[in-house]
């Protein structure tokens, strides 16, 4: 399932770069409801932000939505 009501749009550059300083590593978005495409040593699966129909927040995947709630309790 996704999650989609827990990172507003307007914050998708501060979590880019939250990511990059986590030690993420952001690749090339794939398809065309993707935004947002990382990757981490130790992780099987990268981390995939979507926007869909909702423009004001994206989407998550519920494996990712702890690294999703690091980001918002530290900004």
């Amino acid at each position: 399932m996704a999650n989609r009501n827990t990172l507003h749009s307007n914050k998708l550059d501060a979590f880019r770069k939250w990511l990059i300083k986590d030690g993420w590593t952001i690749e090339e978005p794939k398809g065309i409801w993707e935004v947002l495409r990382a990757k981490k040593a130790g992780r099987q699966n990268p981390l995939i932000v979507y926007q869909k129909m909702n423009k004001e927040h994206l989407s998550v995947l519920d494996r990712d939505i702890d690294v999703i709630k690091r980001f918002l309790q530290e900004k």
